[in-house]
């Protein structure tokens, strides 16, 4: 069997978030695992060859990545509806309100739906009015070289390459919302901890989360606690996380 995945999230601004490493480590397992189907990547625009599938690794509501037009049989993995969930904060726009019906339609055309969790599948019926038979709850893993680390020599230089204190609480992740660091900034004054963040938007002072987040440490006269890394590369991630002392995702 012919299967096409879309790789577009790899050649934009998503290549170092979640759905760009998402696809990334799909196709990769995908391909080390499966030695009978073959995997062919295409990215939007492209003229896809004749196939048995395609899959869409993300879905965006108020932007057209799903094509209404699907010649062969299609199936789109939907993390999550946040901004359906809490629209007071994600206001579409008319534009966006318009293209959200757009994606809605769209999506009641595919075979399948596969999403992260159970609570999202209980949103894509909710929201999306899909069959629930036909949406598959797959949880995500982390890549294999994420593990404990037993070279003490390597978490020292790790330690010392980035400056990190003994003891830490780490947040790895985006600035977005919904990832609630507001509140994370609040339990870090309360207890008193030096917090380190790891993700590329949390050094990126022209996003408005960004600067509103800044603002918020700055306000609560935590700047001395905060060490924000931005972007590490997977092998120097794998010594932050076997040396902190906890992992908290709010």
């Amino acid at each position: 069997m012919k299967v096409a995945i879309d790789a577009t999230p790899l050649e934009t601004d998503h290549k170092k978030r979640g759905i760009g490493i998402y696809t990334r480590n799909l196709v990769e397992a995908l391909r080390r695992v499966d030695k009978v189907n073959e995997y062919i990547l295409f990215t939007k625009g492209q003229k896809l060859p004749k196939v048995d599938l395609v899959h869409h690794p993300y879905f965006d509501l108020f932007f057209l990545t799903l094509p209404l037009k699907k010649p062969y049989k299609t199936i789109v993995t939907i993390h999550d509806l946040i901004p359906l969930v809490f629209p007071q904060f994600y206001p579409p726009g008319l534009r966006g309100r318009i293209k959200f019906q757009i994606q809605k339609f769209s999506a009641r055309g595919v075979s399948a739906i596969i999403t992260d969790s159970e609570n999202s599948k209980k949103d894509i019926i909710r929201f999306l009015k899909f069959p629930e038979e036909k949406i598959f709850v797959v949880y995500l893993a982390a890549e294999e070289i994420f593990k404990p680390v037993t070279n003490h020599q390597f978490l020292i230089d790790i330690k010392s390459k980035h400056k990190l204190p003994d003891r830490f609480i780490l947040y790895v992740g985006d600035v977005n919302l919904h990832k609630n660091l507001k509140r994370l900034l609040a339990a870090v004054k309360e207890v008193n901890w030096p917090l380190v963040a790891v993700g590329e938007a949390l050094t990126n002072e022209n996003l408005a989360e960004t600067k509103d987040l800044l603002a918020e440490i700055k306000k609560l006269k935590i700047e001395k606690q905060i060490l924000r890394l931005g972007f590490v590369k997977e092998e120097d991630l794998v010594g932050i996380y076997n040396l902190a002392t906890l992992l908290v995702e709010p």
